[in-house]
């Protein structure tokens, strides 16, 4: 079955290849069922160039395949998108310089069928907010803000009162928007001078947008204004505006106050594999930071201190540990840092308190 998809495909990959530019070529990708090795239709495949960060989407069809064209010698990161986020790299690879681009094979689990259908569903549900959203607003672009993490990867949880500030390119007026309760903001094109085919930059003023700005950190993201007409006379377009956080809690489950070292739990697994991914592809430094509650065997507070602090460093040399050894991160690209009971965010005097101090944490630094 797989053999026989695959030449149909090479087939059509080498005949848009003639027709293509000389720089670029087409990338088909299949996606195929693990168990049943049969095509899967609907699925949203996501195509990221590694040197750019820009990215193609598209949802496979009836064979399974989603075509992209892509830049010859360029190294490019093929995902399928999972419930809320996109799942360490199923395939890195460089493009080649010349000749034919080879199909891409894809094989899915029940589970991540699953999980890849209900974000599907989920994206539905979205569109279907956005409808009713028209009904509401007149003369409005609408945003809605969602938590970044790691470059391209989102974390589905709307964010209420976030500002950002909107500028116009050709006039220079700016005005600051703030999200409402269920994320949305919404900009009138007119309180910045905008016209059809106009351009506007947004800037996060999230505290933590100076040291991870929108898109990969290095530029302002640009729109341009167009006009949509409807019967209910509302303008404007819709996007998820990412509000980049450089740091990650780790989900390392409840924590007792006398462990040393972090138990690598299915849950934890993905989380260390897509940062994994993202440092190997973007080559940034992370620090991996551990914390502990204020309590302790010493009834010396000093001595107490300096025990929870070395506990700390040995629960994030564990996590460095896995990234090296198991996942082949190069550990020039990370840092352990335990800060045992210093900063903590939570009440140390309560149970509840103290259990969400006791905490792992990722941090981009660059």
């Amino acid at each position: 079955m797989i053999r026989h998809i695959l030449a149909v495909l090479a087939f059509v990959v080498a005949a848009a290849s003639m027709r293509a530019a000389t720089d670029t070529t087409q990338l088909s990708v299949v996606v195929l069922s693990k168990e049943a090795d049969t095509p899967l239709r609907g699925l949203e495949v996501v195509v990221v160039d590694d040197s750019t960060s820009a990215s193609q989407t598209a949802l496979t069809d009836t064979i399974g395949k989603a075509t992209f064209n892509v830049v010859r010698g360029t190294r490019v990161a093929v995902y399928v998108m999972r419930i809320g986020i996109l799942n360490g790299a199923e395939k890195v690879f460089t493009v080649p310089k010349e000749g034919l681009m080879s199909p891409i094979a894809i094989s899915l689990s029940k589970e991540q069928i699953d999980e890849a259908k209900a974000n599907l569903d989920k994206q539905l549900a979205g569109k279907r907010e956005l409808e009713q959203l028209k009904e509401r607003i007149n003369g409005s672009m609408a945003f809605r803000t969602v938590r970044g993490f790691l470059d391209t990867v989102l974390v589905e949880k709307s964010l209420a009162n976030e500002t950002v500030e909107f500028t116009s390119i050709s006039s220079g007026k700016r005005i600051s928007v703030a999200s409402n309760a269920d994320g949305y903001m919404f900009l009138k094109g007119a309180s910045i001078d905008l016209k059809d085919g106009d351009k506007f930059s947004m800037t996060s003023l999230h505290v933590d947008s100076e040291k991870i700005p929108f898109q990969d950190g290095t530029n302002i993201m640009e729109f341009e204004f167009q006009s949509i007409k409807t019967d209910n006379n509302w303008s404007g377009q819709y996007s998820y505006l990412a509000i980049p956080i450089p740091t990650k809690r780790l989900p390392v489950g409840e924590l007792t106050p006398s462990v040393s070292t972090i138990a690598i739990t299915d849950t934890l697994k993905a989380d260390l594999a897509l940062i994994a991914d993202f440092i190997k592809r973007k080559q940034y430094v992370v620090e991996i930071q551990a914390y502990t509650d204020n309590t302790g065997t010493e009834k010396d507070a000093a001595k107490r201190a300096a025990t929870n602090k070395k506990l700390s460093q040995q629960r994030a040399e564990s996590i460095v540990t896995y990234l090296t050894k198991q996942l082949g991160v190069e550990s020039k690209y990370l840092k352990a840092i335990g800060y045992g009971e210093e900063f903590p965010i939570a009440d140390n005097t309560t149970d509840q308190g103290r259990k969400i101090n006791r905490r792992v944490v990722v941090k981009i630094t660059r």
